[in-house]
Formats: C-alpha cells, structure tokens, sequence
C-alpha cells in the first residue's frame, strides 16, 4: 500500500470509528488471551462488552407488547 492510500484510508474515518476500532482490538486481545491462558479472569469495560455483543437487546417491542396485552384466553364454557 502507498502512502497516499495508508493517508487517503486513515483520513476518511471520523474519530469515533478509530476509537471504536482501537477499543475493539483491545476487547479482541482481551478474549484472545483469556482463551489462551487457562484460568485468567479478563475483565471488560462496558464499551468493550457492548461491541463483543454481550448487552444485545432482546426486549419485546412496544407494539408486541400492546398486541399482546390484548390477547383473549378462550373460556372452557364455550
């Protein structure tokens, strides 16, 4: 790679995007050695949790949970 393309790649990023590449090769490193190192206890701080996927939501959404609230149980007398 040219110099010109390694300038024209690190230029066309915002600093948010290099603070979460940086913060995700550091989570990255983190699990590399806690899977290498039999027993480490390797802690993460919550940015570097959230990028490895471990706050997904999964939480019902608003509309679920008003249809739901509407659902009928059907009566044993019917």
């Amino acid at each position: 790679m040219t110099d010109n393309a390694m300038n024209f790649s690190t230029q066309t990023r915002s600093p948010d995007e290099d603070e979460r590449a940086a913060t995700l090769e550091v989570a990255l490193q983190k699990l590399q050695d806690a899977y290498n190192t039999p027993g480490l206890v390797v802690s993460m701080d919550p940015d570097e949790a959230e990028l490895l996927g471990a706050f997904e939501e999964d939480a019902m959404s608003y509309e679920d949970a008003i249809e739901a609230a509407f659902d009928r149980v059907p009566d044993d007398d019917a």
